[in-house]
């Protein structure tokens, strides 16, 4: 009896899956430093795309307010292998 439940409960794991994320926050970095009496809040964020439902989350933007400068911004966007596309 014990053997038939532990076979039913391993052939019904293996038939589920776990679902690749649509999207992943691979890293996000926040690095604050003082320079010539000014903060300098430094930022880097890596999302990873895995497939078409997670392109809604790859728009890009960027929230400011008045009076705050931004200077140095960038993105890019890359292949799993690294390329820049």
């Amino acid at each position: 009896m014990r053997i038939t439940i532990l076979l039913l409960l391993l052939s019904i794991s293996s038939l589920i899956k776990a679902k690749e994320p649509d999207c992943e926050v691979i890293s996000y970095v926040t690095n604050i430093s003082v320079e010539n009496g000014k903060k300098r809040l430094r930022r880097s964020h890596l999302i990873q795309v895995n497939n078409r439902d997670g392109e809604l989350f790859n728009p890009i933007s960027i929230h400011f307010r008045p009076g705050v400068s931004l200077s140095d911004v960038k993105a890019q966007i890359e292949t799993v292998d690294g390329k820049i596309i």
